[in-house]
């Protein structure tokens, strides 16, 4: 921590720092916006770590369910600063990485309602080529005027999201025969204008300026190995973090959750196949 003045701090301190700094305000928001969107929502509650072991807080856990589908979102929010906004470092994604998971209940398929973790790669709504982040950075200007960057507030907040994914995909494992799909999503929120993203080719050019974005994602690939029943273990591979701004955040879910003209969504596929109607 920065070595504090003496002075006594204020009410107008304390409401200045609510309205610039405090990442509470700008949370209560985005609860507010997932509702407004008719998801289920917990707010401020516990989970345990899975590669800690210690009880931690999360922001948000928001649920959508229709016609056999189930999308579960950790999201963690960040009020960063218009001086100090995130950069994302993007490249064309390669095939290997062109791909989600599901947890798949199908008991026709199955001969009982035993889980399957399911790998969707075409059409996946992370597509071959389609830009990927691959490194994040905050970046400012120190009051001698030098430029700094880093990602170690907004990593915080990721590995938070990832982390709170694990309870997530046992209960969806275990929740029984219905909904017969479910996908589970880490996202970190932000506030608008200040998530840019900077393009290079796969030799590592860049491709033009760095631009104001409102959403993207990060190339994760995280397993999950968890155990659903007697003797009876799934792996969970979450393959991306999605990355969005508060306003377009409705747009975000939208992509995730149904078909779409630029992007077929999480369910899409495996909804066919299982003879799932579309419309939600």
């Amino acid at each position: 921590m920065a070595k504090l003045r003496d002075d006594d701090v204020t009410a107008s301190d304390l409401q200045e720092f609510i309205d610039s700094k405090a990442d509470f305000a700008f949370e209560m928001r985005v609860l507010k916006r997932f509702e407004e969107l008719g998801y289920t929502c917990e707010h401020g509650g516990t989970y345990r770590d899975p590669i800690t072991d210690k009880i931690r807080q999360f922001d948000i856990r928001a649920h959508q369910k229709a016609r056999g589908a189930h999308l579960a979102v950790a999201a963690e929010c960040k009020n960063i600063g218009d001086n100090f906004p995130l950069l994302v470092h993007a490249v064309p994604r390669k095939s290997t990485e062109a791909f989600h998971t599901l947890i798949v209940l199908d008991p026709k398929a199955l001969k009982g309602p035993v889980p399957v973790a399911k790998t969707v790669r075409a059409p996946s709504r992370y597509k071959p080529d389609g830009p990927v982040g691959k490194r994040m950075d905050q970046v400012g200007r120190t009051p001698g005027g030098d430029l700094v960057g880093g990602d170690q507030d907004v990593f915080e907040k990721v590995s938070q999201s990832v982390n709170s994914t694990f309870d997530r995909i046992q209960a969806a494992a275990g929740s029984g025969t219905s909904p017969m799909l479910h996908a589970v999503v880490p996202l970190l929120v932000v506030p608008d204008g200040r998530l840019w993203q900077v393009d290079y080719s796969p030799s590592g050019e860049q491709q033009g300026s760095p631009h104001v974005v409102e959403a993207s994602t990060m190339f994760l690939d995280q397993a999950w190995q968890c155990e659903i029943m007697l003797g009876e273990v799934i792996t969970f591979r979450l393959s991306h973090y999605e990355l969005t701004t508060l306003g377009a955040l409705q747009r975000t879910l939208t992509r995730l959750w149904q078909p779409t003209e630029d992007s077929p969504g999480l369910f899409h596929p495996t909804a066919r196949e299982l003879d799932i109607p579309f419309g939600w």
